[in-house]
């Protein structure tokens, strides 16, 4: 997994700002090409519009050009929310992963052959699983990583951007 930016975006207009920054590019784009050099990556999926941009880029140099492994770009999974687009939102965002899905499956050389198992119209039970600890700093609360719903961005614009609440879950508290 590679990020569009070393650090998250929050925000489309903050990435759209950065989008053709040659530098950026310059850095993700060896990133790129030393995970493809081996030649044993089949698939790959760009979360949203920025990452779309910048695989776009990268298989515009000769690197990329070298490569062709199946593409779809997919719905960030922050737009339901961002969008404020609720249920709604979510179901187009896994109709539209379950599509991507259905054209990637089956993998030629699968990590581990499994069926093919689609999204409903929301998440089920075990689907949204927890983020692997070792991919948070040290010290961060199981509730962090095993829960949702914990932070939210209230208001909008500039206040939004500068706002975060905080509610640790009622089962973790003293």
């Amino acid at each position: 997994m590679v990020n569009t930016y070393v650090y998250s975006v929050f925000g489309q207009g903050r990435g759209n700002k950065h989008r053709t920054n040659p530098r950026i590019a310059k850095y993700r784009n060896r990133w790129l090409t030393s995970l493809f050099r081996d030649g044993e990556i089949e698939a790959v999926v760009a979360l949203g519009s920025l990452a779309d941009s910048a695989w776009t880029a990268w298989k515009e140099t000769p690197e990329g050009q070298a490569v062709d492994p199946k593409y779809r770009k997919i719905t960030h999974p922050t737009q339901p929310q961002a969008s404020g687009g609720g249920s709604a939102a979510t179901r187009a965002m896994v109709a539209n992963w379950n599509e991507a899905l259905q054209e990637f499956h089956p993998l030629t050389r699968p990590d581990r052959s499994r069926p093919l198992r689609l999204y409903g119209d929301a998440f089920r039970a075990g689907e949204k699983l927890p983020i692997p600890a070792e991919d948070l700093p040290a010290g961060t609360p199981d509730w962090m990583r095993l829960n949702d719903g914990w932070a939210d961005r209230p208001g909008t614009g500039l206040k939004k951007r500068a706002t975060i609440t905080v509610t640790v879950p009622r089962e973790f508290l003293p």
